[in-house]
């Protein structure tokens, strides 16, 4: 498995020192295992993924990326070995399969989400225009008041993308967030993302050598 960092930006600064030391964390695998039956998915993995950077992990399919990910997420449990630097820490995801409420608009899948404003003074309007406006970015203006069952695969891509950056996370899995996604869009919305990831804990999987470029270029 191919892993490739970003420069490590400087210290969170403006939260309080506890916040501050729990974002600062590195994940840290030691000696990570997971099989399912004979098929020996992940062996004696041990790799440090450090704060405040994307990562970006390469590898062939079936090569173990994405149960490494559900292994982080807490979807699944290693065999043996550890994961830390996780506790307390908030989680958001856009994974291959995505599992939206296909007869709820594009707007309520979104702000389910939060349990909370995104400001305590932000009206239901507001909230509304702000994740609109989020929705014009990855190219999809109109889409806000439509039913996620009438989205196309490339559509339904880029909700998934605007909702896991809407949720409240310090760390953030993206598996192949861009696929099937056309050339022009795609240069859209790896901005987007991009920009959204700059000084974030990301740990992203790609197969496109240019996806991974995008990821790395800071402006």
């Amino acid at each position: 498995m191919r892993v490739s960092k970003t420069e490590k930006p400087n210290e969170v600064k403006g939260i309080p020192t506890q916040e501050r030391q729990v974002l600062q964390q590195d994940i840290v695998l030691m000696h990570v295992s997971k099989s399912y039956g004979d098929h020996h998915v992940i062996q004696d993995l041990s790799q440090t993924f450090s704060c405040g950077q994307i990562t970006c992990l390469m590898a062939p399919s079936g090569s173990g990326k994405t149960t490494l990910l559900r292994l982080l997420m807490g979807l699944e449990v290693p065999d043996s070995g550890s994961i830390a630097g996780l506790e307390g820490r908030k989680k958001s995801a856009v994974f291959q399969d995505q599992i939206f409420g296909e007869d709820l608009s594009v707007y309520a899948n979104i702000r389910i989400m939060r349990k909370r404003k995104l400001f305590e003074s932000e009206s239901e309007k507001q909230e509304y225009e702000r994740i609109k406006a989020e929705l014009e970015k990855v190219g999809l203006p109109g889409c806000v008041d439509q039913k996620v069952k009438e989205l196309s695969f490339g559509m339904r891509q880029r909700v998934a993308l605007v909702r896991a950056f809407y949720a409240d996370w310090d760390v953030l899995f993206l598996d192949e967030p861009f696929r099937g996604l056309d050339q022009s869009t795609r240069e859209l919305v790896m901005e987007y993302t991009r920009r959204k990831c700059i000084g974030k804990q990301v740990l992203f999987i790609t197969h496109e050598e240019e996806e991974k470029e995008a990821m790395e270029r800071y402006s």
